[in-house]
């Protein structure tokens, strides 16, 4: 019994990230960013005019020259914002996504976010 526990857990680690990564960055996008940021990213989502500071634009992040990959997955991820200086402006995923997951962990939880962060960059205009 043992054994068929640690295959079943070494097979859910080395899961991808979604089922298809090409397909699932996009619904998660859908069903967690678009309210605020649109379906396309540019910010103008449905609950976008109610918030106090206008979601951004992800379209742009890339438009100073290279993608900020780092700040965006730090932005998503939300857990390491320094809560002292107050509320972060939008939920805290990291946290969320990682619920869901159980044994799985933090590697997938990355490879999770890693996926939604270049499905971001995939939105950028230019």
């Amino acid at each position: 019994m043992k054994l068929f526990a640690n295959c079943l857990l070494l097979s859910a680690l080395a899961a991808p990230a979604f089922a298809s990564d090409s397909e699932l960055p996009a619904t998660r996008f859908s069903e967690d960013c678009a309210s605020c940021h649109g379906v396309g990213g540019a910010g103008d989502g449905p609950v976008a005019a109610v918030l106090k500071i206008r979601p951004t634009d992800l379209t742009l992040l890339g438009s100073g020259g290279s993608f900020p990959y780092a700040r965006v997955y730090r932005a998503i991820d939300g857990r390491d914002l320094p809560l002292a200086h107050g509320t972060p402006d939008m939920p805290v995923w990291g946290e969320r996504y990682k619920r869901a997951l159980g044994p799985l962990g933090e590697k997938v939880l990355h490879q999770r976010i890693d996926a939604l962060v270049k499905y971001v960059e995939s939105l950028q205009v230019h």
